[in-house]
Formats: C-alpha cells, structure tokens, sequence
C-alpha cells in the first residue's frame, strides 16, 4: 500500500480510488468524517468503533432526530457538557449565550439585578443556567427573549433553569425553574 504522509491532504478522486484507508495515530474519540458511503467502506476501522453514520446527505445536514438516532442507537446514557461559563449582566439586563451551559451573575456583583434579554439563542438548542452566586440574585423576567410564568428568582448556586429554544431561534421556553435553597 503506498502511504501518504501524515497531514497530506487527499483529493475526492484519490480517496475513492483507494480500496482502503489505515488511519494512523488515531487518538481515542477521534472523529472522521466520511460523507458517502464508498468513503466509509473504504476507512479501515472496526464496525464497533464507528458511533454513528448517516445514510443520505451530508454531515452538515445532521437533524435532531439523526443525532438522538446516533445517541440511542450507541447506548449513551449521558449527555456531558464542558464546565459552564459565567455570563455577566449588562446595564440593561442582557446577556449573549456562547453554549448551553452558563452560570448567570448580576452586573458589577449587586446584590440583585433583573436578566430581560438574551442574545445568541440557537433554533431547537437546550440550554441550562445556574445562579452563579449564593449572595446575589438574578431574577429572569418574562420578555421577548425569556418566557418564564412569573419572574424567576436565582439565589442560591443549587438554582437551576432549564430551556429549549423555539425552532426560530428568537426566544426561550423553560423546561424546568427549580429553586433549590435560600
């Protein structure tokens, strides 16, 4: 087999025309990307180690329903998520999403401010938010953005508040308002 050196770019042509591809020096968890059928029958890893596949498409075009497939389909029974980040409010109350888990602080530490608005939303994305503080309150209000029953109170680190976006992208529907201590 004649081997291409490490990090030499293969065209579409190249590839195809290959009866079979070793992946050298893969790391655990690695993920490749194969976008045609005679692209993954051509890479040569055990059928056990392949997560997930679509049959039709590109992977770009993944839906929900093709990752809860891949998700179900590969037994996992947990999502996890990277630490969460702390989002800090703005004089007027806003914050700017930057993935689906934050903690949520008041602005300049006081003791209680009002969240109104987020920016950032993704259509169909869930996302959770947790007081960042013990001894500062965020009360989410209904807006435009956000739309909790009533106003929310977050003052205590245990808070939490679950949300799914609408497919549109434009605001937040809760899932669960949990208050959890003081």
């Amino acid at each position: 087999m004649d081997l291409k050196s490490a990090g030499t770019a293969l065209s579409q042509a190249e590839f195809e025309a290959t009866d079979e591809h070793q992946i050298v020096d893969q790391a655990t968890d690695d993920i490749i990307v194969a976008t045609s059928a005679t692209q993954l029958s051509g890479v040569n890893i055990p059928a056990s180690r392949i997560v997930g596949k679509k049959s039709t498409g590109n992977i770009a075009a993944l839906t929900a329903a093709d990752v809860l497939t891949i998700l179900m389909d590969t037994g996992l029974s947990k999502l996890m998520f990277v630490a969460p980040t702390e989002l800090t409010l703005d004089t007027n109350g806003d914050v700017t999403v930057t993935q689906v888990y934050h903690t949520l602080d008041t602005f300049e530490d006081a003791a209680t401010d009002d969240l109104r608005n987020m920016a950032g939303i993704i259509a169909n994305c869930v996302y959770i938010f947790r007081a960042a503080h013990a001894d500062r309150e965020v009360v989410i209000k209904t807006t435009s953005t956000i739309k909790v029953l009533t106003d929310f109170h977050m003052n205590n680190v245990n808070d939490i508040l679950v949300c799914i976006a609408d497919p549109g992208g434009t605001f937040l529907i809760p899932l669960l308002a949990q208050n959890n201590g003081a």
